[in-house]
């Protein structure tokens, strides 16, 4: 539910395509009411329609799980503006002008993920698609109403009572209000939730945090520059006007390439402004912004063609004490529960993985699969994320700004050249992952020898189940009498023969013979086992991924492997009566 309309998303030169919402509610009980219709309540919609049958970057991480979200993945790919590249600008010597001084690839090679780029693409089109993605599974976001109150009983199958009102185009509570009973409901309705604030002055939910002393605009503008790194991430420190941040973002409507500058404002007339940052903020101007750009990327020109967008914003970092509360039944994810700089390009990208690691645990638990225990997991997993997020946003946008970190005290006393090499390798961090994931993993199908990554083999679909590799290890059929053959289908002997007798399991046979760092084999070229030993299981073993891509559990081929197999499931999954598995 949202308050937004489509007409009001629409505006900035942007002809966006979105489906008819829904205006009148016509059932009172629903499995999970979703508050707030942006990207990450969207995602968590979005994911769990595929499982039961402002923002403008995005980062590797989140383009790997929305590439496994056919055809959701490929449109916003196809859209987006891609950086496969970082440039870092400072001061020349003379304090005159601005110099290249390092150059960096967008997402470090040793994370292995995707293709190594970030993706720039406005939120209205991100929104779009995961529309269009719920309107393929008979779903849509009723508009225009708004969060009211709420209340949990201990008892009964949908204990969740929610009341909301509806609103007008202005956003004006017009006196209609609707109550509704869920099982659940997740707040994913932005920096100022109306579900957090709600649980925080009912429920004891904190939201704690602090600002930095800096004043910062954000602008999307259609500009004309001789500025060399204009359509790549650039991070810019001028001598004396502070700091900017360009990133590339898509064509618009017309077909000109759009870019979003980030600036520092509170330094626009060449030294530190005195005022409190969200004081000054109500006096900042489009015209102030425009101008300080112009300063910061001196000598360079910057002519503002068309302006579509702008804000100044003072930075806060605070998260949530708690991501679920009220017995679990009452979720907050994204925005609602992290606030930070959006420099960093994580606001969104963090939303979107709250929601991706919370709607498979939804799923299982209201499929009855699933103990409420994963509801439990999800506040863990996520808050320990988050506090990571706002532990380096408080480091990188202090660092951005010129000041020094109250986390990192000691970068007072580094040298020019140890700073900028330590901002720069910060800033790169956007980039990082938090929990230890398959990763890329090249291996070859077996039915038709096609060079696959075993992690875009698998979609995020129904029934969102959890997945197991096994890797075998050396063959010990008879007629394989290698030593390091890892089914390799050129290998003397081997024949798709072999397998006849599992039905349905071809389609998931794979030769590890693609990843580097395996055996050489003499009958051809390729490595061998590559896979095998870069996890560190060159005798076999099995990985246990869960539905959102993380590795949840690695044995070996063992009979304590087995034992560890059952111990890993009983911890979260509700036993069933066994019935005849589905390959």
């Amino acid at each position: 539910m949202s308050t937004s309309t489509p007409k009001e998303e629409s505006a900035n030169g942007y002809e966006h395509d979105y489906p008819e919402p829904l205006h009148t509610i016509h059932k009172d009980e629903y499995d999970v009411v979703i508050i707030g219709a942006g990207p990450a309540g969207l995602m968590l919609a979005s994911s769990l329609a595929r499982l039961a049958g402002r923002a403008d970057g995005i980062q590797a991480r989140t383009i790997e799980v929305l590439k496994n979200m056919h055809p959701l993945g490929q449109q916003m790919l196809d859209r987006a503006s891609a950086s496969y590249e970082r440039t870092f600008w400072d001061p020349t010597p003379d304090m005159k002008g601005i110099e290249r001084t390092r150059r960096a690839i967008s997402v470090p090679k040793e994370i292995e993920i995707g293709n190594g780029a970030t993706l720039g693409l406005q939120q209205g089109l991100i929104e779009q698609a995961f529309l269009r993605d719920m309107e393929r599974r008979a779903q849509r976001v009723t508009r225009p109403w708004t969060f009211k109150s709420l209340q949990v009983r201990s008892s009964g199958s949908h204990p969740v009572t929610v009341e909301i009102e509806k609103v007008n185009e202005r956003l004006e509570r017009v006196g209609e209000t609707k109550t509704i009973r869920a099982k659940y409901m997740v707040g994913c309705d932005g920096g100022r939730s109306a579900v957090r604030q709600f649980l925080e002055k009912h429920h004891g939910v904190e939201m704690k945090g602090d600002w930095v002393d800096t004043l910062w605009g954000a602008i999307d503008a259609v500009v004309k520059s001789d500025f060399p790194d204009l359509r790549k991430i650039a991070a810019v420190h001028s001598g004396h006007y502070g700091a900017m941040y360009i990133f590339p973002r898509e064509n618009n409507g017309d077909g000109q390439p759009v870019v979003r500058i980030y600036t520092q404002v509170d330094k626009r007339t060449g030294s530190k402004s005195g005022e409190k940052p969200w004081e000054e903020r109500e006096k900042i101007t489009v015209q102030d912004i425009i101008d300080t750009d112009k300063k910061i990327i001196a000598p360079y020109k910057l002519e503002f063609k068309k302006v579509e967008w702008w804000t100044a914003y003072p930075i806060g970092q605070r998260l949530i004490s708690r991501y679920a509360t009220m017995d679990n039944r009452v979720l907050l994810a994204g925005d609602a529960c992290h606030t930070h700089s959006p420099k960093a390009g994580q606001g969104m990208n963090t939303a979107l993985m709250d929601c991706h690691n919370l709607s498979f645990k939804l799923h299982h638990v209201l499929s009855g699969i699933g103990q409420p225990i994963l509801l439990e997991d999800y506040h863990t997993e996520r808050w320990k994320v988050g506090k990571r997020l706002i532990d380096f946003d408080m480091e990188y946008s202090a660092l951005f700004s010129g000041e020094i970190p109250k986390s990192t005290p000691e970068v007072a006393n580094y040298t020019p050249d140890q700073l900028k090499l330590h901002f720069s390798n910060i800033q790169r961090q956007n980039a990082a992952v938090y929990y230890w994931r398959w990763g890329q993993l090249l291996v070859k199908r077996c039915v038709n020898t096609q060079p696959v990554d075993l992690l875009q083999e698998i979609q995020f679909d129904s029934p969102g189940a959890f997945r197991l590799y096994v890797l075998t290890g050396p063959t010990r059929y008879q007629h394989l009498n290698s030593s390091r053959i890892f089914l390799l289908p050129h290998c003397m002997g081997f024949s798709m023969e072999t397998w006849k007798d599992f039905k349905g399991l071809n389609a998931g046979l794979y030769a590890d013979d693609e990843e580097l760092g395996g055996t050489w084999n003499r009958t051809q070229e390729s490595h061998v086992g590559g896979t095998h030993i870069k996890w560190g299981l060159p005798d076999g073993g099995v990985v246990v991924v869960r539905p959102d891509g993380y590795v949840g559990v690695v044995v070996p081929l063992v009979e304590a492997g087995w034992r560890a197999l059952e111990k890993y499931f009983a911890g979260f999954l509700i036993e069933q009566q066994a019935r005849e598995a589905r390959l």
